[in-house]
């Protein structure tokens, strides 16, 4: 059994490479132009967050996640980063009792605002999942 699972992994094809791997994605021409704009800068930071230094307004503005800013971590779901999801949304629940337990009655600003800092990781946490193909909860 062991020498079969051996001869699969060897007549597999190799990888593609990064950009191939975009151009093969099912998804809009914007959001391909994204990847490739992380992809040639090598903009992809530490957490997820994409280092959007040389970016023009227009290229910031795609790199922020609006279903993530609007559904929070449930963006996260609809977009398939389940693993991610998950961990945001304990995360989210444990922010909610820590704030309801020292504030007594948190503002609605003080609910969103993990909202954004999400929107600010979806797109690099995406990126990380379709095109790099890592597997990761945080």
């Amino acid at each position: 059994m062991s020498r079969r699972k051996k001869r699969r992994a060897a007549e597999r094809p190799e990888a593609a490479s990064t950009a191939e791997r975009i151009e093969a994605l099912d998804v809009s021409e914007a959001r391909k132009a994204l990847y490739r704009l992380v992809h040639e800068r090598d903009a992809l930071g530490a957490w997820g967050f994409i280092n959007t230094a040389g970016f023009t307004w227009k290229e910031r503005l795609a790199a922020v996640s609006l279903p993530v800013l609007l559904a929070g971590w449930i963006g996260y779901l609809v977009y398939g980063v389940w693993r991610k999801g998950l961990t945001l949304a304990v995360c989210w629940a444990a922010y909610v009792l820590a704030v309801w337990k020292l504030d007594g009655s948190p503002g609605l600003l003080s609910l969103y605002l993990p909202n954004v800092i999400f929107a600010f990781m979806a797109e690099g946490d995406i990126y990380r999942q379709r095109v790099l193909r890592e597997k990761f909860w945080l």
